[in-house]
């Protein structure tokens, strides 16, 4: 992995994709989702993937690359895929520190009428989970394979949003500015010690893959 502050780029997932995204650019395969849908109306106009992890500005970007799916994970995702196909898609996502995460899906979930920390304390992250799962699932299990390494060839932070965009938008080939979605003017109440503490031991795997500090 190549590192930077903004995110990773894995150089060995990029050369492949590099080399085969020309051959299979146009393959059709289709698979079962309700119906049968093709390739290039599940990764969009721009022959990439973007694992959608929620409160991560999935909706700003799917606003540009257009991609039907859902949260999908990428073990989800490259089960839908020939090899061939899956080596040349541009795979990418956003993550975001797992305090601010777990503090905007907590407001999303509408749970604002009890205080976060008395809420935290009493139901822990798995109570959050069975109200939301999508939105409460650790990052890692977004994105990464059973090594424990992730499946994209670049992931970047959200606190560096803009920079980042700037690679991705390269990358695939779009000259647009990346849209706001969904802001929200939400006054939080801020995370104490013990929170704090739920959230670092349930994400661990969270700040370490993504080099954010406890």
């Amino acid at each position: 992995m190549v590192g930077g502050l903004t995110g990773f780029t894995n150089p060995t997932v990029s050369s492949t994709r590099s080399r085969l995204s020309g051959r299979f650019r146009s393959e059709q395969r289709q698979i079962r989702e309700g119906g049968r849908v093709a390739i290039k109306d599940l990764t969009g106009p721009y022959h990439c993937l973007l694992i959608k992890i929620p409160k991560c500005a999935t909706a700003s970007l799917n606003q540009i690359v257009k991609q039907f799916g859902g949260h999908r994970t990428a073990l989800e995702w490259r089960k839908c895929f020939s090899q061939a196909t899956w080596d040349s898609l541009y795979k990418f996502s956003i993550v975001r520190n797992p305090y601010d995460r777990f503090q905007s899906g907590y407001y999303h979930s509408k749970l604002q009428a009890v205080d976060i920390n008395e809420w935290l304390i009493e139901k822990g992250v798995e109570g959050a989970r069975t109200i939301n799962e999508q939105v409460f699932k650790p990052q890692v299990d977004y994105l990464c394979g059973g090594d424990g390494n992730p499946l994209v060839d670049f992931w970047g932070q959200f606190e560096h949003l803009v920079a980042c965009w700037r690679k991705i938008s390269k990358e695939i080939g779009v000259s647009a500015e990346l849209p706001h979605e969904h802001e929200t003017n939400e006054v939080r109440v801020e995370l104490n010690e013990k929170s704090k503490q739920i959230i670092a031991e349930y994400y661990a795997d969270d700040f370490e893959t993504f080099s954010y500090e406890k």
